[in-house]
């Protein structure tokens, strides 16, 4: 009966159904086993990554913004920041066991340096 004003009809049409499970629960099950893509692994298979190496980093800055000084026709300043960073990857040795710093280098977007990695690292 459509349009009786009663609402039976209303009520009928459009039942509640109620799940016997919750929806959704807070905590969820992990599977068993793994299925789904595995990444290539980038580490190169005759290596012993054990051993005691020397390692170059270099690192840049978000869009390569000058955050830690300028260049000028005197040379490089470091600012505040940059300064900071240098003196954290000088106290790198310092802070660890088997891990030493050769040598770095701190530009206005960059740094680089090179760590040396092993059972008693030079310090520098």
């Amino acid at each position: 009966m459509r349009g009786s004003g009663t609402g039976k009809a209303d009520t009928d049409r459009y039942r509640i159904i109620r799940p016997s499970k919750p929806l959704y629960s807070a905590y969820v099950e992990a599977p068993a086993v793994y299925d789904g893509p595995f990444r290539k692994s980038l580490r190169y298979k005759g290596h012993d990554y054990h051993a005691p190496c020397v390692v170059h980093v270099t690192i840049c800055t978000h869009h390569r913004q000058p955050l830690f000084g300028a260049v000028n026709a005197a040379g490089l300043r470091l600012n505040a920041a940059g300064q900071v960073v240098a003196d954290a990857l000088r106290a790198i040795h310092a802070d660890r066991d088997g891990i030493g710093l050769d040598t770095c280098l701190v530009m206005p977007d960059h740094l680089h340096a090179i760590i040396v990695l092993g059972a008693n690292p030079p310090s520098s």
